[in-house]
C-alpha cells in the first residue's frame, strides 16, 4: 500500500512544510507529525487523509502513548480487487497540550 502511495505521500511531506513532518502514518511509529497548536490542526488532518486518497476513515481514536496523543483513523481501502482495512496514524500532540 505504502509503495502504491508513495508519490502521494512524497508529495504531501513536502508541501507543507511548516504544517507536517513524518509519515507514511500507516503505524503509530510513523505517524504524521502536525505541528499546529490551534483548531485548525483537526482541519488539517483531514486535509491530508483528503490528499493521501486512501479511501474515506470510518473509525477514529485518540491514543495516548508515552505522554504522545495520536487520533489514529481506520480506512476501508481497495487495492488488486480487495479489500483492506488500513490505518493513518497522527501526532496531534501540540495541538492536544494546547487546549
Amino acid at each position: 500500500m505504502e509503495q502504491e502511495h508513495s508519490a502521494c505521500i512524497k508529495r504531501t511531506q513536502t508541501d507543507f512544510p511548516k504544517a507536517l513532518r513524518g509519515g507514511p502514518g500507516f503505524t503509530r511509529e510513523t505517524a504524521w507529525k502536525i505541528l499546529i497548536k490551534d483548531r485548525a490542526a483537526v482541519s488539517f488532518e483531514y486535509l491530508v487523509l483528503g490528499r493521501l486518497n486512501l479511501g474515506e476513515p470510518y473509525m477514529q481514536s485518540l491514543v495516548e502513548h508515552d505522554g504522545r496523543y495520536y487520533d489514529m483513523h481506520l480506512i476501508e481501502t481497495e487495492h488488486g480487487g480487495e479489500r483492506y482495512q488500513v490505518e493513518q496514524w497522527f501526532d496531534i500532540t501540540p495541538y492536544f497540550k494546547a487546549l
